[in-house]
């Protein structure tokens, strides 16, 4: 059922991605009697970037507060901006890459990441309301 894939160091990325997506979907995809598929849909993996991401922004903030304060140049904030724009970017490649090549998101789980950044943003905004009502 499962083609035998070579794994060496001298692999280049994809092939090396490749391999990682095939052993998880051998020894992670559960075929059972009362299921004909097992997805793994509910099976979000780890990565890294929102952390990346947090401490750019933490930086960039750190060195816009002390740009508008007079201390440095301001190109240290333009760079870390940057480098948060960066990282955004790698991170919805990322998640382009595993939905479109692998096939790993599947409409159920688009959607359910649609509706988590929709109220996502919903939230944002009534903390934003809240702060606007307790300030007037």
């Amino acid at each position: 059922m499962y083609v035998s894939i070579q794994y060496n160091m001298n692999s280049t990325t994809s092939q090396k991605v490749i391999f990682f997506w095939h052993n998880f979907l051998k020894n992670y995809v559960d075929f059972s009697n009362e299921r004909k598929h097992y997805h793994y849909y509910n099976e979000i993996p780890y990565t890294i970037w929102p952390f990346y991401i947090s401490e750019m922004l933490f930086i960039s903030i750190y060195f816009g507060v002390l740009f508008l304060n007079g201390v440095e140049s301001g190109i240290l904030s333009l760079l870390s901006l940057g480098l948060l724009a960066i990282a955004i970017f790698l991170w919805f490649y990322d998640l382009l890459t595993e939905s479109l090549i692998f096939g790993k998101y599947n409409r159920k789980l688009r959607r359910v990441m649609v509706i988590g950044f929709v109220l996502f943003l919903i939230s944002e905004v009534f903390v934003f309301i809240g702060f606007f009502w307790a300030f007037f």
